[in-house]
């Protein structure tokens, strides 16, 4: 280090000439060039082996992970996510005390059939009630069900798990999505391969669900061929069936509902087409596997439509397009439900479908694509006088340093499409007053799930930061609730996982 010079003879530093004082820092400065240069380079290797390191333990996790499936497939964690579920199960058990008698006495010809079916097989206890029934949108399934389900409480102190693939569904006949309360994986975008329980986990629903003896499947049409075998797989787990010639779905009875005419799985085939043999050895890793559905299930139907008593012409009409054969007469009546447009530019018809919009107090537009829907919520949006409300995601990114960049630019690119950053947006853009869909499972005993619409009242901030902590909702119950941010993690590329903080709604 060198001293501030007080005068041109300090220049010599010691030695009797410049030119030798010059000479011997030159070969200082050239041999604390060089240490320093071998600093940087032990550096250089210090920080690859750091990396080469962790990579390393990444994959050891991984390795691991996969040996253990038996024991600890899916994380300790899920020990909080079963006892939840669990928890849910029981509450919607215990949720009213219902006159069965009453329920029975209201039940038409075609719903007592059923009924009389199903519970005569579950009271005689000599074979296995497999049966699926069918029918059109407002034929009492969602009455039936919980009629089924008081009769086998009241009479047999048993309990009924109803579940549906969707958090709506599952709300409507006062359910659980099947994923929840089967612990069956989830990936947004793509089928998940089947995982087994861990044993603590399997503990859990094990104690829970021990007094079940009635499945019921609703909106069947909804559940995929392999998403109905992962059921079976799960059940079979939990009631220890596997090794049982007629094991399947845990030996427990199982009764399905739906309309196959209606929604198809949003992937892969419906429950009654045979899997592939190279699905069966990609998602369940096996060489074979049973048709369930035709193998299994009876069938049986509901004809009698409740919904519509008062309107036969309507009714009907419903029913001819369910299958496909309008008359003359139906696209008659249809077309006087039109709405005409008059004006002839794309802003003209979007505002003029705004103003239609705004004379209702509910209603929902269903749109081809999420072009069309991202430019018509905008232009709602743009008619609420509040200020905008900008909701970021936080995004943690797990992989070393140098993919950082490449990742980034991964999930810049789906910001338009967020199935593949598992149902998250990294930008929301809300006002007070504006309606918002959740997109996530919250409290199906709260009617908080999946589809629900709600209108924002307030948001949560920090005072110091302006973060937006809570946003509170107002849901169509009349219920008022604060909706919170959820952390997902979700795979953007080989072996690079990203974290998301985000409201769930859209």
């Amino acid at each position: 280090m060198f001293k501030p010079l007080r005068n041109i003879q300090d220049l010599k530093n010691g030695y009797d000439t410049y030119a030798e004082s010059f000479y011997n820092n030159k070969l200082h400065l050239e041999k604390a060039l060089e240490y320093h240069e071998k600093l940087d380079e032990l550096k250089n290797s210090f920080e690859t082996a750091k990396q080469l390191l962790q990579q390393h333990l990444e994959d050891l996790e991984k390795q691991n992970t996969s040996q253990d499936d038996h024991d600890n497939p899916i994380g300790v964690q899920n020990i909080i996510q079963a006892g939840d579920a669990m928890q849910d199960f029981k509450d919607l058990g215990d949720k009213q005390e219902i006159d069965v008698s009453e329920m029975i006495s209201k039940l038409n010809a075609d719903q007592r059939r059923v009924f009389n079916r199903v519970t005569d097989t579950i009271s005689s206890d000599k074979e296995i009630l497999q049966l699926y029934v069918s029918g059109e949108g407002g034929i009492g399934k969602s009455f039936l069900i919980q009629t089924i389900k008081s009769w086998i409480k009241q009479n047999l102190n048993k309990d009924t798990a109803i579940t549906a693939p969707t958090g709506m569904a599952a709300f409507n006949v006062n359910g659980l999505t099947a994923h929840r309360l089967f612990q069956l994986p989830v990936e947004h975008g793509r089928t998940p391969k089947y995982k087994p329980l861990a044993d603590h986990v399997l503990k859990i629903l094990r104690t829970d669900l021990k007094d079940v003896s009635l499945i019921v499947i609703d909106e069947v049409s909804m559940i995929s061929n392999i998403f109905f075998m992962y059921i079976n797989l799960r059940l079979c787990e939990i009631y220890n069936s596997t090794d049982c010639d007629d094991g399947w779905f845990g030996r427990k009875h199982v009764l399905l509902f739906g309309d196959l005419l209606q929604l198809p799985p949003v992937l892969e085939d419906p429950a009654f087409i045979h899997l592939t043999e190279e699905k069966i050895r990609k998602y369940l890793g096996s060489l074979s596997a049973t048709n369930l559905w035709t193998t299994l299930f009876d069938y049986d139907e509901l004809t009698i439509n409740m919904r519509q008593q008062g309107d036969g012409s309507y009714r009907e009409l419903l029913s001819r397009i369910r299958v496909g054969l309008l008359i003359p007469s139906d696209c008659d009546i249809l077309e006087k439900r039109k709405i005409s447009f008059k004006g002839e530019s794309f802003e003209t018809r979007l505002n003029e479908l705004c103003d239609f919009i705004n004379n209702f107090t509910s209603i929902v537009c269903l749109l081809p694509n999420n072009h069309m829907c991202d430019q018509l919520n905008a232009a709602m949006l743009n008619r609420i006088t509040s200020k905008e409300i900008f909701l970021i995601a936080e995004d943690t990114i797990d992989c070393i340093s140098y993919m950082k960049k490449k990742v980034e630019k991964v999930l810049s690119n789906n910001d338009d499409d967020d199935t593949k950053t598992a149902g998250l947006s990294r930008r929301i853009t809300i006002k007070i007053g504006a309606k918002v869909m959740i997109r996530r499972n919250i409290d199906a005993s709260l009617g908080l799930v999946n589809g629900t619409i709600a209108t924002v009242i307030s948001v949560s901030q920090d005072k110091t930061t302006d973060y937006i902590e809570k946003i509170k909702v107002h849901l169509p119950s009349g219920l008022e609730y604060f909706i919170e941010r959820v952390g997902v993690k979700f795979p953007v590329m080989d072996r690079v996982y990203v974290t998301r903080k985000q409201f769930p709604l859209s």
